[in-house]
């Protein structure tokens, strides 16, 4: 059975991005030739990606939400990209709800939070109380305690 796109790691360092968390989104785009920018958008835009000539895209994000939300953004983003290189752009990517705005949340979850990078980091702490050790997770994985409680199946 073919992974889905969203579920593939793409052609980046994972061994310099992956040794320590948080990911490194930086490198991440950098390897896949993305331009970032960050801007004074209202609220309710996240950000967007743009798709540029020979495979490079640029991503736009929101500096006036808060880091756990920048990094979400962005991560999905490069979700973008990676399905547009697969040749699975859709027009629908613009409504919430839409099969492919899934699909990049998914992958932007598995990119920040990558299982064996978060399960050696939950055996590394020293805490038997679960809450904490989600908390904790959260905090190392520069990501909100609500989609660390996703990824624990909490919610």
């Amino acid at each position: 059975m073919i992974e889905p796109w969203y579920e593939r790691w793409p052609k980046v360092p994972w061994r310099e991005v992956l040794l320590t968390p948080p990911v490194d989104l930086a490198l991440v785009s950098s390897a896949l030739g993305l331009a970032v920018s960050f801007h004074d958008w209202p609220h309710v835009l996240s950000g967007t990606y743009v798709p540029l000539p020979g495979g490079a895209g640029a991503i736009g994000l929101n500096a006036n939400h808060c880091p756990a939300r920048i990094r979400f953004s962005w991560a999905h983003e490069i979700g973008h990209h990676l399905a547009c290189d697969v040749g699975c752009y859709s027009s629908d990517r613009f409504r919430t709800r839409s099969k492919r705005e899934k699909e990049c949340n998914r992958f932007a979850a598995n990119l920040l939070m990558p299982p064996g990078l978060v399960a050696t980091f939950r055996g590394s702490i020293a805490t038997a109380d679960p809450r904490r050790a989600i908390q904790l997770t959260a905090a190392a994985f520069g990501v909100s305690l609500a989609a660390a409680l996703r990824e624990e199946g909490v919610l």
